[in-house]
């Protein structure tokens, strides 16, 4: 009897011991957990759900039980993003929740409901000829859905009801690649004709710092043509590309033709994008040059009582190169946190969170310290609540869906390559989407926000100057409807 209970105690103390060391190693991630239903509200067995990376350069699927229940797992700086699918594709949503309301709102499931998909016909063709077999993508806020053309060289894609498409696109091994772009994104149309043009092997060279190869490094990668056409393929597997031991990757389905630019989309922790060099573009050669990134520690300083865990800190940091390099984590439950970032750029630190807040923090990345020492150090205080409303028309009526980006800005002072100290503008934002009624929720710290509003053409900004824990209200509305004539 005792030795049953010693061997059950050692289990368990097995068990928990690598629950401590699972939860050490996702110590920079939430868990974001979830049932997927019908409008009826009955589960939605298998279902898929779809975590978009980056830009959406990768996806990253999850398939729920038999009850519809899934979890997913990410550090979420940029918040929630599902591309959610019944498994045969005819129910779909885009769920998305901004970064700041993860942390608190990923302590309880949430409930996902379906709505009927919307039908798109995509018609493949070269030189006026149907083209089989041939792979499509259509990219959109929040998901990417893909399909391949039938013999008529026809694909129909379904994709989420009322969705804001960024681009159409096809390509097949041997016939060619095409594609739609939207730069402001456009309500989806019934359909959509690819003419595919013939493609060039492309070399890409990745280098680190001393120009050294990087090996072992895959990514997707976009393309552009003519009038700055960006092709939309990276979310797809058999596009995306990886270093050999020299620090080449072979892109076998770049076009041929009026090529601008090629861009390898790398998002890694451990690398920043520095410079793009696309002087040889026309040999079938662009050089992308890449700085490594160092941990960098850092401590919030939390009121007594207070449980930082998971509290997201974000920013960004200029240097060499031209690409700003963005960087995030998430707090442990001491207060301390660990970013990855370019020794010798000089960053804009901050939190984003719904309860708490700080001052920002500016500054260079000091090289010659303990790497476990904390250089930056954020004091919290409580943050200040702010509701955003939307409206159109003279009877005010709430517009829904609408982007409200918020940030902040600081100058300070950071180093170029060439060792010359300038000024930089640097801004910590976040986004928020208003619900049925038109209001969206934020908290921000003290000082001069902006807000953002991004609805198709109609773009405004306000100026907020934040003094006290009081809440706020920021309106934006328009007494028309539609499109206005100026005469």
């Amino acid at each position: 009897m005792f030795a049953s209970r010693l061997a059950g105690v050692l289990v368990l103390t097995l068990i928990q011991a690598f629950a401590a060391l699972a939860l050490a190693g996702e110590a920079d991630k939430l868990t974001f957990t979830g049932q997927v239903l019908l409008a009826d509200g009955s589960p939605v067995a298998h279902a898929v759900v779809e975590r978009q990376g980056t830009n959406q350069h990768e996806t990253f699927p999850t398939q729920a039980d038999g009850e519809g229940r899934f979890q997913v797992s990410d550090r979420f700086e940029n918040g929630v993003h599902l591309h959610v699918r019944s498994a045969d594709n005819r129910e779909q949503i885009v769920y998305q929740m901004p970064a700041p309301s993860v942390r608190v709102q990923s302590r309880t499931p949430h409930h996902i409901k379906l709505s009927p998909a919307s039908l798109h016909k995509v018609s493949v063709l070269v030189a006026g000829q149907p083209v089989a077999d041939a792979e499509v993508a259509l990219t959109g806020t929040g998901f990417t859905a893909t399909a391949k053309t039938d013999s008529a060289g026809q694909a129909e894609v379904a994709i989420p009801q009322g969705a804001s498409l960024r681009g159409v696109a096809a390509l097949h091994s041997s016939r060619g690649v095409g594609g739609q772009f939207f730069r402001e994104g456009s309500v989806p149309q019934e359909s959509y004709v690819i003419e595919l043009q013939p493609t060039a092997p492309h070399e890409i060279r990745v280098v680190d710092d001393d120009d050294q190869p990087v090996a072992g490094l895959e990514f997707g990668v976009h393309a552009a043509t003519g009038n700055f056409e960006f092709i939309l393929l990276s979310p797809l597997s058999n596009t995306r590309v990886r270093t050999n031991e020299s620090g080449i990757a072979k892109a076998a389905w770049i076009p041929r033709d009026k090529l601008r630019v090629v861009n390898p989309q790398i998002r890694s922790d451990d690398w920043k994008e520095d410079a793009l060099d696309y002087k040889r573009m026309a040999d079938g050669i662009t050089v992308q040059k890449l700085r490594r990134k160092h941990p960098l520690s850092g401590r919030l300083n939390v009121p007594a009582g207070v449980d930082p865990t998971g509290i997201l800190i974000g920013g960004m940091g200029f240097g060499s190169g031209s690409r700003i390099d963005r960087v995030s984590a998430r707090a442990r439950a001491d207060g301390t946190f660990k970013l990855m970032v370019v020794l010798d750029h000089s960053y804009i630190l901050g939190v984003q969170d719904t309860e708490w807040a700080c001052e920002p923090w500016t500054g260079d990345v000091r090289t010659e310290a303990d790497s476990e020492q904390a250089q930056v150090e954020l004091a919290l205080y409580r943050a200040t609540p702010v509701t955003v409303r939307v409206s159109r028309g003279p009877d005010h009526q709430p517009v829904a869906n609408t982007f409200v980006q918020v940030g902040t800005e600081r100058q300070f002072k950071y180093t170029n390559e060439k060792g010359q100290r300038g000024t930089a503008l640097g801004s910590l934002w976040c986004w928020l989407m208003t619900d049925a009624d038109g209001v969206g929720r934020a908290a921000v710290g003290h000082g001069e926000h902006k807000f953002n509003l991004s609805a198709g053409d109609w773009n405004e900004e306000r100026k907020v100057n934040i003094k006290s824990n009081d809440s706020v209200e920021v309106d934006f509305h328009r007494a028309w409807v539609g499109k206005r004539k100026i005469v």
